[in-house]
């Protein structure tokens, strides 16, 4: 049963009170007892848990243990570990446990660890200088960011973007999740890996036992709609709910590993080279001058200021005098290690008692003293960042590796150590900056002041004639001449690769072939329609009153993938017309141009395929017809032996009075004798194959490849793969597995109609079956209507629709024959089908077994043993009850292995029931 399989995927994780009723209720409707009485105990005894760890034990006998069932305290999240984490409102859908699932604070303390301690042992091999000199000839950044939201991570984020190595510095310093780089139309380069990010959000819940009410949500609004409707005060907010921290986890991919997306690093300003933590391209050691970020990071410190006094050849910080002690600025061998030594110290005079209050002036070596040298070490780097200071510790190296294991040899006793300092230390960073509610330090002000009264650099002379733009064209039409107006202006004053420029909506003929949405492009594309090519010869002057020119088109074609191409003619004021082809995408409810650039005869080939939407009488293409196939036809005066050699070509043309005059003067013959040429004979189509290269789907997985076959690519129609199985039987996960191994060299488009391509659960089977060339290898559009499906199938080579008898609620009469094998050409299907209870088929069992492959799935109790089997493969040379592949293991198994089964019966440990 599926719940059964649920509530044995509950060991060993946290989960809270409302997925558990939520299972309740799912196991009462499967009338899976076992289940319902085990998670009835749990909330029975627990009234006032609202989260649970749950441990499940197998056992070889059969027999359930009954064993008393104890809630034990968790420790929750400390209040002090969330000034450096993000906080970001979950949805409630996440209340069950997958994707953005809570993680414990163990587990973050543990990852966190893990990774400075490989970082720290990596740098060992490398005594004499722990930094890339490319990274310093090429410059870097040493802040990491979100791209999208533009936010800069923050402490113990940021050692684990640095993969452990607090020293670390990027190429890039923008990180994006999978989805934002899918969202900016970018791909993820194969093999790159993901870095997670630690964030937290706040679990409100209330319970009140006396009237049996228990409510929970992550959005605090809800809870108080929830608090008035049962007639609570809303004042009364904090003294009925409590409010639960829980640590949660997503992952990022560095700007070096994504592909397709500008993240405009060569037009950024110094303000926003500062805020990334730039390092200037520089060589190892400096000369003695000044950093002037750093400089006014001192000069802007709080106030009552800390001394600093510039004596002897010691630095450190004095807590009685609460002064820090330098030597000469000139006495370092670089200007950066001055400010490096600097900020370490600045960083432990924070925990001066008027200021942070930490606990200072221990003995060196004690615990306690290698504890803050930990904060300060993570704050200097910190601070360093700031400053665009890339941290190193040339000669002292060895000293700092033995510092570090000494912390690692702490951290391993105690794993909460790392992001405890971690966090300390970004404390320290923030009250030395002195940040404000937008997270930015002081001394951005006087940085903005001096960017602002810089001279702007003068912008390069454009050429003459692209300053000849007509001032407003010839259109009397508003939208065209506001876009004129706006064409001109960016012609004289500039713009960037954001600056969007409208044309309006569709009117016309456009309207009604494409959707009524506004038409626009980004400056990056205009910079590609008029950089001038030998292909491309588009200056400014041609995009006067562009949008008349779309709405007057020649011909609209549908794109060979998606989107739309409008035929038409541009004209600049001095010279000829110019023929181009203008490509639209579709994104959202926006039309947008991708690209302008000259015609060819391609458009006749997309005639002959049918993609032609309106052709104009004006147009050459008007007058074009597709090539008839050729035909054969009796000649008047050839013996009906010989009448299969003549060939009709296309354009011939007989008067009706010669046809009547044949038709009397042609013997009567009863049979035609096949001719030894004959045209359409099995003959002379193996002798016209004979040369031809056949084309097989290459299926990277072994396992997959074996169990299907060798799977034609067909020029003609289409292959259908069908899953079927009862509930729980595996085929969606079997299903995620076939796209995973055809995803390597195919594109493939999921239609997921039973689940919806954004939940959770979705998203747990990403996580567990799909690798990185996968995912930039499928779509998963939402699928609403039979017009999305016909879409994703025209843009993928393979598609998988889950389920049949959904797509049967979209479109009355849907068949896999008609509807999917019959009607495309060169496209692999594999459709899902679910079985009733008692074996029937929803949807009917005709177009299940209208398939090429009809594959089912066997359920056992224990679902590692599930497996699928064929009962029909046109494809498969192997005998096919010898052949069955483990959906678990995703391997072939033998008979004997498929049908094994332990029936291990689900328990509870004693006393493993914990919040």
């Amino acid at each position: 049963m599926i719940t059964t399989k649920k509530f044995e995927e509950l060991h060993n994780k946290e989960v809270e009170r409302t997925y558990l009723i939520s299972l309740l209720e799912q196991a009462r409707k499967e009338n899976n007892r076992s289940v319902v009485s085990r998670i009835s105990k749990i909330l029975k005894d627990n009234p006032s848990v609202e989260l649970f760890r749950i441990f499940v034990k197998k056992t070889k006998n059969q027999v359930p243990i009954k064993k008393k069932r104890t809630a034990v305290k968790k420790e929750l999240v400390p209040m002090e570990f969330l000034a450096g984490l993000d906080y970001i409102e979950a949805d409630d859908s996440e209340l069950a446990t997958g994707l953005g699932k809570p993680v414990t604070p163990e587990q973050v303390y543990k990852m966190i660890t893990e990774k400075v301690i490989k970082g720290v042992e990596k740098a060992k091999g490398n005594p004499s200088m722990p930094w890339d000199e490319s990274f310093l000839a090429s410059g870097g950044y040493l802040i990491p960011h979100n791209y999208s939201t533009k936010k800069a991570y923050r402490g113990v984020n940021i050692l684990l973007l640095k993969n452990g190595n607090p020293y670390a510095g990027f190429k890039s310093p923008y990180f994006l999740t999978f989805k934002q780089v899918q969202e900016l139309k970018g791909k993820v380069k194969p093999k790159s890996r993901g870095l997670e990010v630690i964030y937290f959000t706040r679990l409100f819940t209330f319970s009140n036992q006396d009237k049996k009410q228990s409510f929970s949500t992550y959005k605090k609004q809800k809870m108080i709609t929830f608090l008035k409707s049962k007639g609570y005060n809303a004042n009364q907010f904090d003294l009925l709910v409590k409010v639960i921290p829980i640590l949660k986890y997503y992952k990022v991919f560095n700007a070096v590993d994504i592909e397709g997306i500008d993240f405009g690093l060569k037009n950024l300003s110094a303000l926003e080279k500062a805020k990334l933590g730039y390092v200037q391209p520089s060589k190892a050691r400096h000369d003695d001058t000044k950093n002037t970020l750093a400089e006014l990071i001192i000069k802007n410190l709080p106030t009552p200021k800390i001394s600093i006094k510039h004596q002897g050849n010691s630095a450190y910080y004095t807590s009685n005098e609460d002064a820090v002690y330098m030597p000469k600025f000139e006495s370092f061998d670089s200007a950066n290690d001055y400010y490096r030594v600097l900020f370490h110290e600045l960083i432990h005079s924070t925990g001066h008692i008027n200021r942070l209050d930490r606990e200072l002036g221990h003995k060196f070596g004690s615990v306690k003293y290698a504890k803050e040298e930990l904060i300060a070490e993570f704050g200097s780097v910190f601070l360093s960042a700031q400053a665009g200071i890339l941290w190193h510790t040339h000669g002292d190296h060895e000293k700092y590796i033995k510092n570090w294991l000494l912390a690692i040899s702490l951290m391993q006793k105690d794993n909460t150590l790392l992001m405890r300092s971690a966090t300390k230390a970004q404390k320290a960073v923030d009250y030395l900056l002195q940040v404000n509610s937008e997270g930015e330090p002081k001394f951005y002000e006087e940085l903005k002041k001096e960017v602002t009264t810089q001279k702007p650099k003068p912008k390069p002379k454009e050429k003459p004639k692209q300053l000849v733009l007509a001032l407003n064209g010839i259109s009397k039409k508003s939208e065209t001449i506001a876009f004129n107006k706006q064409l001109l202006e960016a012609s004289k004053k500039g713009y960037t690769n954001d600056t969007i420029f409208i044309l309006g909506t569709p009117n016309g003929i456009l309207k009604k072939h494409i959707e009524n949405f506004i038409i626009s492009f980004d400056g990056k594309t205009l910079r590609t329609i008029i950089k001038e090519t030998s292909k491309n010869t588009i200056s400014w002057n041609h995009l006067i009153d562009l949008p008349d020119s779309m709405n007057n088109p020649l011909a609209i074609f549908k794109g060979k993938t998606s989107g739309y191409v409008v035929l038409t003619e541009i004209k600049e004021t001095s010279k000829k017309s110019l023929l181009v082809a203008i490509h639209i995408s579709k994104e959202l409810k926006l039309t947008k141009i991708t690209s302008i650039n000259g015609t060819s005869s391609l458009y006749k080939k997309w005639i002959n395929q049918g993609l032609d939407l309106y052709i104009s009488k004006k147009s050459k293409l008007y007058n074009y017809q597709k090539p008839q196939k050729k035909e054969t036809a009796p000649s008047l005066n050839t013996p009906a032996v010989a009448i299969q050699n003549i060939v009709v070509e296309e354009k011939t043309e007989i008067p009706c009075e010669e046809i009547e005059t044949v038709i009397e003067t042609i013997p009567a013959v009863k049979e035609i004798i096949p001719g030894p040429t004959r045209r359409s004979s099995l003959a002379s189509k193996r002798e016209e194959r004979k040369n031809k290269v056949q084309e097989y789907y290459t299926i990277s997985d072994t396992a997959i490849a074996s169990f299907l076959g060798k799977i034609e690519r067909k020029e003609k129609e289409s292959v259908v793969i069908t899953l079927t199985g009862g509930q729980g039987s595996m085929k969606t996960r079997c299903a995620f597995r076939f796209m995973n191994a055809f995803a390597q060299n195919y594109k493939v488009g999921h239609a997921s109609i039973e689940e919806h391509p954004e939940s959770t659960l979705y998203w747990n089977k990403v996580n567990d079956y799909i690798n990185n060339v996968a995912l930039n290898n499928i779509e998963n559009p939402e699928i609403g209507s039979s017009s999305d499906l016909d879409q994703v199938i025209r843009n993928n080579d393979v598609i998988i629709i889950d389920s049949f008898a959904k797509m049967q609620e979209l479109e009355k009469g849907f068949e896999v024959d008609k509807d999917l094998r019959k009607k495309y050409d060169g496209k692999l299907f594999i459709v899902i089908f679910q079985q009733t209870s008692d074996g029937k088929m929803r949807g009917g069992t005709k177009s299940q077994y209208d398939a090429d492959i009809v594959l089912f799935t066997e359920k056992f109790d224990d679902y590692k043993h599930n497996f699928v089997y064929a009962d029909k493969n046109r494809y498969q040379n192997q005998a096919l009850n010898e052949l069955k592949y483990n959906i678990y293991n995703g391997v072939i198994v033998n008979e004997n292995e498929a049908l094994e089964n332990d029936h291990q019966e689900l328990v509870l440990n004693d006393g493993e029931v914990e919040f």
